[in-house]
């Protein structure tokens, strides 16, 4: 991970699609399978081996809510502080809203939610980096 990015972006948009390239180029991508996400990712895969995209697959009878829950603790586990030299600070999510992240989730890993000036995106800053 570039020490000067050390944001995760978390895609919950099934149609966010070409949007991803410029966004795997800054920083790491966990996005929802969809197809329309799918084809681009294969796309992107097919290009550089490197790429930083991992992709999420939803549960059966899964709440957008638990989605998030376990997208955000799969995330943690994979680029926080105890499995990274240089830890995730951040996590931006598109295509959720503020309303479905529970306060549990982020007392769980120590983060607070915070609207980007555009109101589209919500930004989770891991206090313990």
């Amino acid at each position: 991970m570039d020490i000067l990015n050390k944001s995760i972006a978390l895609v919950l948009d099934p149609d966010f699609a070409e949007k991803i390239i410029p966004l795997s180029k800054t920083m790491p991508v966990w996005i929802i399978s969809s197809p329309a996400n799918d084809a681009i990712c294969k796309e992107i895969h097919h290009k550089s081996a490197d790429s930083q995209i991992t992709r999420i697959f939803s549960r059966a009878d899964e709440t957008k809510n638990d989605l998030i829950a376990r997208s955000i603790y799969l995330i943690d586990e994979h680029h926080g502080i105890s499995s990274c030299s240089q830890p995730y600070e951040s996590i931006i999510i598109y295509g959720a809203s503020e309303a479905e992240i529970g306060s549990d989730v982020l007392d769980s890993i120590g983060a607070c939610l915070m609207k980007n000036s555009d109101g589209l995106q919500l930004k989770l800053i891991n206090q313990a980096s």
